[in-house]
């Protein structure tokens, strides 16, 4: 089980504050015991789709009424053939404010997406267009693969292959660019005046965590008169990789994770973090909070773990209620993104590099309640409630693409529900309005929606029309085209405000971060005619509710600006309380709210001022001292003390000696820590009573033993002396150690010893050697040993070597290959290379020389020949290369092969000898002889074979003595040739 850790550190250079609202001040303030949502770009009311996900909240829940049938569709535009202008639209993810849509495009018939274009979502007008990019022609002045555009603050800001670009909305002219890094592919969110995002530095879906960092940047044109304008970052946190990550903004707290798999708690605008917690698995997906419950959510992408964890008040992390998944809970890897509505959580899984379906869980219990297995998704479900009613059980739609088929799935949900119930499908090939839709495959977009019902579906990267190799498949497709589907029963009924007005909360249980909800449903009621009016049975309740909120707002309002008012115009550390609960209450509010706090400026003053005091080294003594003493310190302190250590760690050394009271800091450090793994505690001795003892403990629990062993190894010592079994965790581990240690060592032998592909005689000690440790191990340790494969092929070559042949499986294991295998003997060597293999057999390697069967019918054919004969009768295993020590004279001389039946020399080849050698090629078995000629220039005759006996006695198969070469002097050998180590290593 991949349990979250709590990190002992928190980054060089990094200050933490301490939180000063405790959940009780919260529940007055919010009317629940939750945080508020959330804060919503400026002008919320206008930008509908304002990010990737719909917002800074990353929920991409909407209240709009999308399509529920085929029937209700039509396309408004079509990015396979575009009606407006007649070009294709290929596009990446757009944002929606007003009746705008802003999306990045290509130009011309490139596929570099260079351009931002607006379009009109009314009339599918195209209206202005600009080139990204700074002007210069650099390959740096378009997107990369994906880009998740943002809206805030009346700009967008799009993510340029390696840095950001800001736009004025209005005019879509450049503002400003961001230092140059590396891929931009992170999701951007917007809060209050600054944009957060992260980048990654290279590598694919696939990869393993990469490096990176997360940035903070203000969205303030500092120089109107530089369009391209270099900004400075607020922060940057290089924490590691981003990519497909979000963060998400709560309070006055951005949270964040990526593909160190640690999830921070950090302060908004300056570089503080109040928290971390280890997921123990990278994160490629979007994080989101839920108001109703107080928690984050997130997936891991290959554990595949949902994580919920609650948030304090002071902006920390509540380790002791972390709730997680099981480990089999979710189908596979998560990279796109979840959502939540109403106790339900929708997990898609699968894409590119990793298979899974689509979970829909409950909230609570984070059990399944039921999975999609034929939807494997990287998309952000999109939810719709508005067709949810007190009468249908809340019923939601649901809206995701299948990755491989690029098919739109969409289908019902409710609570309690618990098998899948599809409404309808976007197939690759359908009538739409009237109109055909063609889609295609590969598709990791997830639906868009905008206030007038209308879906919008970008197209896979395929160039190919329907499903590969079916009968619909055609090239020619535009990748990514973007389409927008109509609902034509979009327009809000009586009824449906009705319906709208029924899922909100009573009066007594709203709260401030229902206010977004109910301004929505206000807002549809009063797109009624008044005779419709009428009909909405309980706009009673809707009025209630809109001057709840009202009061609501009011009363944070009042509450923010009565903390401003209680900071000193000369800020010390005794206005950190007031501080932090202004910027807290403030940062709680929506945007529009913010626009209404009096002291917002001097509330941004004093938060810079208390930073500038934090950092004097006279300071961090005051504030030290105003720590408790190590042993009063209780997770309150957290924050505190986190702060206090980061600002220490940031000091120089010599700083740092001056900090007197230092020692003092490093206890109250020491004692989170202890506390904080006293949560942890439950967790690790669960895990060591599902160990089995030392005795029954085999290999195949390693895994368990390791990782149990791991989280007890990094509790604090005071907490370790707290769990229960732990004489049996290091009973389990020490064993378990043990027979990797013998296992490891037996796998190391192997690969450093033998090489399978060149096995000899002189192996024999080290195979044997190599099978005594192996019979040592128990049973369950032996399948254990990775490459005992080839100690059980070096003893079946051994074996037959010692028979003198040359087993099949040599060939076998060369063929195809550039490498040599050898024999040789006293004054000769026989080679075969791999890529002359072609018939792999048994290969008998004895060689006579000179003492063969017809030495005497050769003598009398030719003047002083040189005569060998091969054991091997027949062909050879393939073409093989014959040097000989043949002496006497350099010079050419004549290859002849002997036919003991006719007694007749069939001339071969004229070889040339070098240094007393001659270099052959050989294919087939016999007796042959080197010569200079034949005596009578003829082919002679001589008495049968028969009559001739080997002075060895021994017959012609078995090398001779003497002259000679006896079998007991061959030695095999590897000619190694460039490459081989690495060869070697590609076979294992």
């Amino acid at each position: 089980m991949n349990k979250p850790k709590t990190m002992g550190r928190t980054g060089t250079g990094r200050r933490l504050l301490s939180g000063v609202l405790t959940l009780a001040m919260l529940g007055t303030l919010l009317s629940t015991g939750a945080l508020a949502a959330p804060a919503e770009e400026t002008a919320a009311q206008e930008a509908y789709w304002s990010s990737f996900a719909k917002d800074s909240g990353n929920s991409a829940v909407v209240e709009s009424k999308l399509p529920t049938t085929l029937d209700e569709m039509e396309m408004l535009l079509y990015g396979q053939a575009e009606k407006v202008g007649g070009e294709n639209i290929s596009a990446q993810d757009p944002v929606i404010v007003g009746d705008k849509m802003y999306f990045t495009t290509t130009s011309g018939s490139t596929y570099t997406y260079d351009t931002l274009v607006c379009y009109d979502i009314v009339t599918g007008e195209r209206l202005k267009e600009v080139k990204l990019g700074d002007g210069d022609g650099e390959s740096v002045d378009k997107t990369g693969f994906f880009s998740r555009m943002c809206y805030g603050d009346g700009k967008l800001f799009v993510l340029l292959s390696n840095r950001i670009q800001a736009f004025d909305a209005e005019t879509m002219e450049p503002l400003w660019l961001t230092p140059a890094e590396k891929q931009m592919l992170c999701t951007i969110t917007y809060n209050d005046g600054y944009i957060y995002t992260g980048y990654t530095n290279g590598g694919g879906g696939g990869t393993g965590a990469t490096q990176g960092a997360y940035v903070c940047v203000s969205t303030e044109d500092e120089d109107p008169s530089d369009p391209y304008e270099v900004k400075d970052y607020v922060w940057k946190s290089e924490t590691g990789g981003y990519y497909w990550a979000g963060g998400v903004v709560v309070g006055s707290r951005i949270y964040f994770v990526g593909d160190s798999g640690v999830l921070y708690s950090h302060h908004l605008t300056k570089d503080v973090v109040y928290d971390t917690l280890d997921l123990g698995d990278q994160v490629r997906s979007n994080l989101i909070y839920d108001a109703t419950t107080n928690r984050l959510i997130v997936a891991t992408k290959y554990t595949a773990q949902l994580f919920t964890i609650e948030l304090n008040a002071d902006g920390t992390f509540n380790h002791q209620t972390v709730r997680e998944s099981a480990e089999d809970a979710i189908g596979g890897g998560v990279t796109g993104g979840v959502s939540a509505y109403n106790g339900r959580i929708y997990v898609p899984s699968g894409g590119m590099h990793v298979s899974g379906g689509f979970t829909v869980l409950d909230a609570e219990t984070l059990e399944p309640a039921y999975i999609i297995e034929g939807l494997s998704s990287q998309s952000v479900p999109l939810i719709c409630t508005a067709y949810a009613s007190e009468e249908n059980n809340y019923k939601v739609y649901v809206y995701a693409i299948d990755y491989m088929s690029g098919v739109g799935y969409v289908f019902e949900d409710q609570p309690g529900q618990t098998q899948y119930k599809e409404a309808f499908q976007i197939g690759t090939n359908v009538q739409i309005g009237g109109e055909q839709y063609r889609g295609t495959t590969y598709n990791s977009a997830s639906f868009k929606a905008d206030q007038y019902g209308n879906l919008y579906m970008i197209g896979g990267s395929s160039s190919y029309f329907g499903t590969a190799y079916g009968p619909d498949y055609e090239k020619g497709a535009t990748t990514y085209a973007l389409t927008i589907f109509r609902n034509t029963n979009a327009a809000f009924t009586a009824e449906d405000v009705e319906n709208a007005v029924s899922i909100l909360p009573d009066e007594q249980d709203a709260a401030y971060a229902d206010k977004k909800t109910v301004l929505a449903a206000q807002k549809r009621y009063d797109g009624l005619a008044a005779a419709e009016q009428a009909e909405v049975g309980n706009a009673g309740k809707l009025t209630t509710l809109t001057g709840k909120m009202q009061e609501l707002t009011d009363s944070l309002i009042a509450q923010a600006e009565e903390e401003i008012a209680r900071i000193s115009e000369n800020v010390t550390l005794a206005d950190e309380e007031a501080i932090e609960a202004a910027y807290f209450l403030y940062g709680s509010l929506l945007d529009e709210d913010k626009l209404l706090v009096q002291g917002r400026e001097k509330l941004a003053e004093a938060v810079d001022a208390l930073y500038d005091l934090k950092g004097s080294i006279d300071g961090l003594i005051e504030a030290i001292a105003l720590l408790p003493d190590a042993a009063d310190v209780t997770l309150e302190d957290k924050a505190a003390v986190n702060e206090l250590w980061a600002a220490y760690q940031a000091l120089s050394e010599a700083d740092r000696a001056e900090v007197e009271n230092a020692d003092r800091l490093l206890a109250a450090k020491d004692k989170i820590k202890e506390l904080d793994d006293a949560a942890l505690v439950p967790g690790v001795e669960a895990a060591i009573a599902a160990l089995p003892s030392a005795q029954e403990v085999t290999l195949a629990q390693e895994a368990a033993v390791q990782a149990a062993y791991a989280d007890y190894a990094a509790l604090h010592p005071n907490v370790q002396a707290q769990v229960q079994g732990r004489e049996k965790l290091e009973a389990v581990y020490q064993a378990v150690t043990g027979y990797r240690a013998a296992v490891d060592e037996i796998d190391e032998l192997i690969w450093n010893e033998l090489d399978p592909r060149n096995i000899t005689l002189a192996d024999k000690e080290t195979v044997q050697a190599i099978l005594a440790k192996y019979d040592a191990l128990r049973d369950s340790e032996k399948e254990y040993v990775q490459y005992y494969s080839d100690v059980a092929d070096a003893q079946t070559i051994i074996a037959s070597l010692e028979k003198g042949v040359i087993p099949e499986l040599v060939f076998e294991l060369i063929r195809d290959d550039d490498r040599d295998y050898s024999v040789s003997g006293e004054g000769y060597t026989l080679t075969f290379n791999g890529l002359d293999i072609t018939r792999p057999a048994d290969f008998a390697y004895g060689l006579t020389l000179g003492d063969t069967a017809n030495k005497a019918a050769i003598a009398a054919l030719a003047e002083d020949p040189f005569a060998f004969a091969f054991a091997q009768s027949g062909a050879f295993p393939g073409k093989a290369t014959l040097t000989l020590e043949v002496g006497g004279q350099d010079g050419q001389r004549i290859l002849y092969r002997f036919d003991p039946d006719t007694g007749a020399a069939e001339k071969l080849q004229t070889v040339t000898v070098t240094d007393g050698k001659a270099v052959l090629t050989i294919e087939e078995g016999g007796e042959y002889f080197l010569a200079s000629g034949l005596k009578d220039g003829g082919t002679g005759t001589v008495p049968p074979a028969q009559e001739e006996t080997p002075s060895n006695g021994q017959g012609t198969t078995s090398p001779s003595t003497g002259e000679t070469a006896a079998t007991g002097l061959f030695v095999l050998a590897l000619a190694a040739l460039a490459g081989v180590a690495a060869t070697k290593k590609g076979r294992r």
